[in-house]
């Protein structure tokens, strides 16, 4: 989420990325909550055994009525 655990970067633009990029420098606080932020999200919701665990799911959806 742009803003709360990251910053996105408009797609062809060096301009944007260099700015966005000396923000986090500039605000190394605000950065290290993001980064935070971004930690906990892929903890949640891409740690192997909660993936492995919606491949399950999904495949067991796609053979119940077989």
């Amino acid at each position: 989420d742009d803003g709360v655990d990251g910053l996105l970067v408009e797609m062809d633009n060096p301009k944007d990325a260099a700015e966005k990029v000396l923000w986090l420098y500039r605000h190394p606080k605000e950065a290290a909550e993001m980064k935070s932020k971004a930690l906990k999200k892929v903890i949640e919701n891409y740690d192997i055994s909660r993936v492995v665990d919606q491949h399950i799911e999904m495949f067991e959806e796609l053979t119940e009525g077989k």
